[in-house]
């Protein structure tokens, strides 16, 4: 019996064998490198943020605008909000699901916030030294109240310090307020105007208010301030003549405002809102009484006022 049949199907098994044995490894030159993958499906998208709240999105819901005077130890008027308070109040609005934006962000409907949050306008009148102020070796005053804040948003990285200040030449933070209005525009602060020495508007005639008006926004510039848009209305009151408060010209120069705010006492419209008047958005008074932040925070948990929701 001839061998060379088996010697033949032996050859044959061991080449297929070799066939099907594991590639030798390449080197790490040759290996491919890691490519990032989809949390949510494989087109390449990523998996979207886990919302802030449950809340349903409504784009047509009310904002807050909160109103802050003096950061203090005591309170001793409306006006006032006690360090610990103001702490309370930044607790109090991240817990529920708000995350602040500027000024300008509200009025432009360019709010950058997380789905299921809804956002917080935080606006300070009369550039009050307890606002912001720095020690004696230059650092920043942890009982301030962005000194306050900043601390709060090192351990809530996603409620900054991104408020809107108000200020007046009669009283501009401490000094000449140049430190303070640089340091909050470096954070994404806003500082705009709050007129020149605070009076009631109602009471002055034309050229007046232009001056007020027109004298405050050239000492903005004059402070770095490039582009001064927003007023907020001493006492909330508003001139006689409406449409300074828009635009006018004074000495060479159109002085414009985007929108003028109020002192109080409620949420203002959603920014989407056809109807919204932006040189008459109300305020709500961060203080404990009536029509105060407490009141209208249980508005909300109540249902009687739908908020801004995040889609």
């Amino acid at each position: 019996m001839s061998v060379k049949p088996i010697s033949y199907l032996v050859f044959l098994l061991t080449l297929v064998a070799g066939c099907s044995s594991p590639e030798p490894e390449t080197s790490s030159k040759d290996e491919p490198q890691a490519v990032a993958v989809a949390d949510d499906d494989l087109n390449g998208r990523l998996a979207p943020p886990t919302p802030v709240t449950d809340r349903e999105p409504n784009t047509d819901g009310k904002v807050f605008i909160v109103m802050y005077h003096r950061i203090v130890d005591e309170e001793a008027s409306d006006y006032d909000r006690s360090k610990e308070n103001f702490r309370k109040d930044l607790e109090t609005l991240y817990e529920a699901g708000f995350r602040p934006v500027t000024l300008g962000e509200y009025v432009d409907n360019t709010m950058d916030i997380p789905p299921g949050a809804t956002p917080v306008v935080m606006t300070f009148d009369d550039s009050d030294p307890s606002q912001i102020r720095f020690l004696e070796d230059g650092t920043l005053d942890p009982e301030s109240g962005v000194g306050i804040w900043t601390q709060f948003a090192e351990e809530h990285p996603d409620f900054p310090v991104k408020g809107s200040f108000f200020v007046l030449r009669s009283r501009t933070f401490t000094g000449d307020g140049r430190a303070e209005v640089n340091h909050l525009l470096d954070i994404g602060c806003e500082v705009e105007s709050h007129t020149l020495s605070h009076q009631n508007l109602a009471k002055m005639t034309d050229e007046e208010v232009m001056a007020e008006l027109g004298g405050a926004q050239e000492f903005l510039r004059s402070l770095g301030v490039n582009r001064p848009r927003f007023l907020c209305l001493p006492f909330g009151v508003r001139p006689k003549n409406l449409d300074l408060l828009k635009s006018f010209d004074w000495n060479g120069e159109t002085v414009t405002h985007d929108a003028a705010l109020m002192v109080g006492s409620g949420p203002a419209p959603s920014p989407g809102d056809p109807e919204r008047d932006a040189h008459k958005l109300a305020r709500i008074n961060a203080y404990d009484g009536d029509y105060g932040l407490a009141y209208w925070l249980k508005k909300v948990e109540s249902g009687e006022v739908r908020l801004y929701v995040e889609p």
